[in-house]
């Protein structure tokens, strides 16, 4: 067995879409970590970091990249 994951970073007005469209892509079988920071320059952005954990499969792995990509 091989678990694999995929990282980035996203608006965290956007975290709730993506959620969403992974968890339908792979019909519930990954998991999402999600966490929230604040960038330190001038604008004050609001992002979020995600890591999405899933077992490698090469289906699986094409549709979660194909998901991140749109983002």
């Amino acid at each position: 067995m091989n678990i694999q994951h995929v990282a980035g970073v996203i608006e965290q007005t956007e975290i709730e879409r993506l959620r969403r469209l992974i968890f339908r892509s792979t019909k519930g079988k990954s998991f999402m970590y999600v966490q929230e920071y604040e960038d330190d320059d001038e604008t004050r952005r609001k992002r979020s970091v995600y890591i999405i954990v899933f077992w490698d499969g090469a289906h699986i792995r094409e549709k979660i990249q194909k998901v991140c990509d749109s983002f």
